[in-house]
């Protein structure tokens, strides 16, 4: 069996850092196992950083240097329909994200900022301190977001219990560290607990090796220097030291994996949420009041979540929508009479296949006036959704073929028939579905989609779950 294939497309320098490029790695070792990854990187990644996550990834191809336009050519060539993309990086916006879903992939977004519009599939961010209402996004995106979805390596994924040393200290600032927030924090460090001992942590992009070097001379402290050492040897480091100082990062969570006294020292502005949520819950304190620490863990779990994140898009690349046409008319009659879509239905008269097939005939509208669409996985026949559209309101109907049911394919129907529906009809400015309040799989199925619920008066014991659909974010067709 053919794996499905992930692109990601991130970049680290000594400038920008390592945390894009780095997070990718993580999840693409979480991945590996089901799908086959690829990262495409930029041109003015140094050679040092890739070797750093070459491990990761089955294969690693250099984006050329050039405008955004024919970087976006080329992208678009290099992944093809049916993939998934990841991109990590503050320039993938959304005429970016756009042009990768116009050439028929999924996209998901990695993303710690809440900043600009969102024509994702997915986004995670793994800080604790967001929320659905930080972010403008495509009614289609799907929000993951807090620490449950956190990016770490290996080693990081089942913890065993630490062997901390009294009195040892961790300073990490990741692998770049522009700022050499290493150096200074480590004299303040010395400066309030002169017998601890330090392990510091720096990376291929560290710019400030000599300067360290030359300090921790002049400290006569304790201190062992750690240069590009592997995730294995990171997570040693990190449970053999009773503290750890840190910023509010992807460093900070795989101390906590480990359990620990964390102090943090923001380094960035999108770091400032996820340090008063981490201070604030009390896993860390913040750096001023090293070394008077508590203890703090993170539990594990969170590799699971994130490969049903992607096993649910992996099938949903497998699901194509078309619409219903006059040869259907026997299918669909077969799904009408199915016991569990009567036993669903509003309707209590069940009509003949000669009734049905009159109906069948005024409702079957190929092409731009189309609002019947069946759904087809591997060329079979799973579903159907229909729509009655009255003004800027279309109201749906779904089902889910008997053989089909049970595998996830409800909220997957209604997401793809949705996004052709409003490929044609570009004015709709609301979907709505009415379902009986004993048919939970069809509540979390909307809900799942973003709708929200609401009791309605329409049918008795119901519920109407709404979708707002602005003309913002319509999908461009082509999708």
């Amino acid at each position: 069996m053919v794996k499905p294939v992930v692109f990601f497309r991130a970049d680290g320098s000594n400038t920008m850092g390592l945390g894009h490029i780095t997070r990718c790695s993580a999840l693409a070792e979480i991945l590996r196992g089901s799908f086959r990854t690829i990262l495409l990187t930029g041109a003015a990644t140094p050679v040092p950083v890739i070797d750093t996550v070459r491990q990761s990834f089955n294969r690693i191809e250099q984006v050329p240097d050039s405008n955004l336009t024919d970087e976006l050519a080329f992208v678009a060539e290099t992944i093809g329909a049916g993939s998934i993309v990841v991109l990590d990086g503050y320039h993938f916006g959304t005429a970016y994200q756009r042009t990768v879903r116009q050439s028929g992939c999924l996209l998901v977004c990695i993303d710690d900022i809440c900043q600009g519009f969102f024509e994702a599939d997915v986004v995670i961010n793994t800080s604790g301190h967001v929320s659905p209402a930080d972010y403008r996004a495509a009614w289609f995106t799907r929000l993951y977001l807090g620490p449950a979805y956190r990016l770490l390596r290996k080693p990081f994924w089942q913890p065993v219990d630490a062997n901390k040393t009294v009195g040892s200290v961790l300073i990490n600032f990741g692998g770049a560290d522009p700022g050499n927030q290493t150096l200074r924090a480590l004299e303040q460090c010395v400066a309030s607990a002169p017998d601890h001992s330090y392990e510091i942590v720096i990376g291929a992009a560290y710019q400030f090796k000599e300067e360290l070097y030359q300090s921790i001379r002049l400290l006569k402290a304790n201190v062992r220097v750690h240069e590009s050492i592997n995730a294995q040897q990171v997570y040693d480091l990190m449970a053999s030291c009773e503290f750890a100082v840190t910023a509010p990062s992807t460093v900070s969570y795989e101390y906590l994996t480990t359990g620990g006294k964390l102090f943090l020292q923001v380094i960035a502005d999108n770091q400032v949420g996820m340090f008063a949520w981490l201070v604030s819950k009390g896993y860390a304190k913040p750096f001023d009041v090293f070394p008077a620490g508590t203890y703090a863990r993170l539990e594990a779990g969170f590799v699971d979540e994130l490969r049903k994140i992607f096993s649910r898009l992996a099938t949903e690349q497998t699901v194509r929508i078309r619409e219903v046409l006059p040869g259907d008319v026997h299918l669909t009659y077969d799904w009408y009479m199915d016991q569990e879509v009567r036993r669903q239905s509003y309707s209590e008269e069940i009509a003949g296949f000669d009734q049905h097939s009159d109906w069948f005939a005024r409702r079957v509208h190929p092409g731009p006036a189309a609002t019947w669409f069946i759904a087809m996985h591997d060329d079979v026949a799973i579903g159907q959704a229909r729509f009655d559209i009255q003004g800027k309101i279309a109201t749906i109907g779904y089902l889910v073929d008997q053989q089909a049911r049970g595998n996830g394919f409800a909220p997957i129907i209604i997401k793809k028939a949705i996004q052709r529906l409003t490929e044609l009809n570009s004015y709709l400015s609301e979907v709505r579905g009415y379902v009986k309040n004993q048919n939970h799989v069809s509540g979390k199925a909307f809900l799942n989609l973003g709708f929200t619920r609401s009791p309605t008066t329409e049918y008795p014991d119901s519920s109407v779950y709404v979708l707002k659909i602005t003309h913002e974010n319509i999908p461009h067709r082509g999708i």
